[in-house]
Formats: structure tokens, C-alpha cells, sequence
């Protein structure tokens, strides 16, 4: 008996230093969520001793969202009796961190479930490299705005709920005047701040939930949930002013140059009621304006 308790003990301080020595967070919580251990990993990382957590709750810890959450999670491991994988946004000391979370259920002897348990591994630079890698694959490089392929996707999700929800929906198409002729004659550097300018422009003019890309050289198209096509013109038109009344001095003459750009706008109809008949009419709408004369907006 006592050479039994003495293996026991062994392979206790065995599991015990190599929990406590792993470089992912390890702990265990009762079934009404209050902690009963956790690593040298969770001591670490709030710079806290492990005994200070038994017998608390991540409300303790963490923010009431974030506190709530883990309940959440705790609570379907104790009720399907599964492990559970997820990926978790964790801020710790100010600093938005993520994890990637294995919760399992724990079980006894006689195969009660007693705890819940949780191995936490942090994965915040990988993380942070694949949303930069994700942000880079959406943007235009030189504007710093969204690229054709994410303004035509955020378009094309913000038209099926329009759709469904029986909401208005918008286009503005907008385009430089005369930009070949600015590349030709004041060379594609001052081209490159001219499109900068311009972006620039039209991200600060449109509202937080209306999105703005660049399709093509010089082509932009902002897209306007919930807005009627008189409030897409009423858009459009302060645009081409505010753009028109924008100054960039020419680097070799040091002399004041202004812009200007057509706009077309068009809107969800019986007719337009998918995301090429709403660009093709938003397309027309801009040489509309190109015809009469540049330097406006107008409609379908």
C-alpha cells in the first residue's frame, strides 16, 4: 500500500512539473465554473499565484463579455460531454491576445463528469500575420483603400440584404477626369497623388457603413446600404465638389492644380436587382456625366 501511494505521488509531482512548465495555459474549473488549478503558464501570464485563482471565476479575470463567453463554452462541454476547439480573443492587461482553446469535460472514476478543463495555446503572432496577410490581400496598395475584389464582395453581401430586408441600396461610380492626360503631362508620380487625393476624399466624405474601392486605374465605386438614390446623389455631388475644391501644388512648377471627377449613381430596382445591372447602370450614369460636360454627378 505504501509503495503504491509512493508511485502515486511520483507520477503526481511528474504530471504536476510538466503542466507547470508548459508554455500553454492548463486549467480545470468546477462545474458551477469556479477555478480548482491552473499552470505555472496562467501564473505567468496575469503575473498572479496559482492559488489565487482556486475558487474564483473568470468574472474575476476577464471583462463581463469575455467572462461570459467562457461560460458559454464551459457550459456546452458540461452539456454535450465533448471536446470543444476555438479560437478565443482574450485581452489580458490591455492587449488583445488569441488563443487557441481545447475545453474537454473530466470525468471520475466511476465516469461522473466533475470538471471541466481548458488548454489554452497562444496564437496571437500567428494570428496577427494572417490578419495582416488578409488586409494586404484586400487593399489597393497605392490608396489604401479596399481593392476591386473586396468592394465588389462587400457589395455583393450588402445587395442580398437589401433584398431580403426590402431595404435601399446604392452605387456611386466615380471617375477622374482628363487622368491620362495628368499622367502625360505632369508625369505618373503626381498621377499616383492625384488617385491618393481622391480616395482619400471619399473616404472621409462617406458614412462608417458605406465602403469605397478602387476598381481600376482611375475608377472608384462606393457602395451605400439602406440609401435612397436621391441620397446617393445628394452624396455623389458633394463629392465632386469637395474634390473639385481640392488643391495639389505641381512638384515641378510648385503651382496649385484641381482635380475634378464624374460620378454615376444608381440604385436597387425591379429592373437593377442584381450586382452587374446595378454596375452597368451606375457605368452609364458616369458617362452620362461625361458627356454633359464633366465635372458631375448624375443618375441612371
Amino acid at each position: 500500500m505504501a509503495m503504491t501511494e509512493q508511485i502515486n505521488e511520483t507520477n503526481y509531482q511528474l504530471l504536476k512539473t510538466i503542466v507547470n512548465h508548459a508554455t500553454s495555459c492548463v486549467a480545470a474549473k468546477d462545474l458551477s465554473g469556479r477555478y480548482l488549478f491552473v499552470n505555472g503558464q496562467y501564473e505567468r501570464l496575469f503575473n498572479t499565484p496559482g492559488e489565487a485563482f482556486v475558487g474564483h471565476t473568470d468574472a474575476d479575470y476577464f471583462p463581463a463579455e469575455t467572462a461570459d463567453k467562457f461560460r458559454e463554452a464551459d457550459l456546452e462541454v458540461i452539456h454535450k460531454k465533448k471536446v470543444l476547439l476555438i479560437e478565443e480573443p482574450v485581452p489580458i492587461d490591455g492587449e488583445l491576445r488569441y488563443f487557441l482553446s481545447s475545453k474537454f469535460p473530466i470525468f471520475d472514476k466511476d465516469d461522473q463528469l466533475i470538471a471541466t478543463g481548458v488548454i489554452a495555446t497562444d496564437i496571437t503572432d500567428r494570428k496577427r500575420m494572417e490578419m495582416a496577410l488578409k488586409k494586404l490581400s484586400e487593399t489597393d496598395p497605392l490608396t489604401e483603400i479596399i481593392n476591386r475584389r473586396k468592394i465588389f464582395d462587400i457589395a455583393e453581401k450588402e445587395l442580398i440584404k437589401s433584398v431580403r430586408y426590402n431595404l435601399p441600396f446604392s452605387l456611386i461610380m466615380v471617375d477622374i477626369d482628363h487622368f491620362k492626360k495628368i499622367n502625360d503631362r505632369m508625369g505618373h508620380l503626381y498621377g499616383d497623388q492625384i488617385l491618393r487625393n481622391v480616395a482619400q476624399i471619399c473616404r472621409s466624405t462617406i458614412r462608417d457603413v458605406d465602403d469605397v474601392g478602387r476598381i481600376g486605374g482611375d475608377e472608384f465605386l462606393i457602395t451605400l446600404p439602406n440609401t435612397s438614390v436621391s441620397g446617393a446623389l445628394q452624396l455623389a455631388q458633394k463629392l465632386v465638389s469637395r474634390i473639385a475644391q481640392d488643391e495639389l501644388l505641381n512638384g515641378d512648377q510648385d503651382l496649385p492644380v484641381r482635380t475634378t471627377v464624374c460620378s454615376g449613381v444608381a440604385e436597387l430596382t425591379e429592373c437593377n436587382n442584381n450586382m452587374a445591372a446595378i454596375v452597368n447602370a451606375a457605368d452609364k450614369a458616369l458617362y452620362k456625366a461625361k458627356k454633359y460636360g464633366r465635372n458631375r454627378a448624375c443618375l441612371y
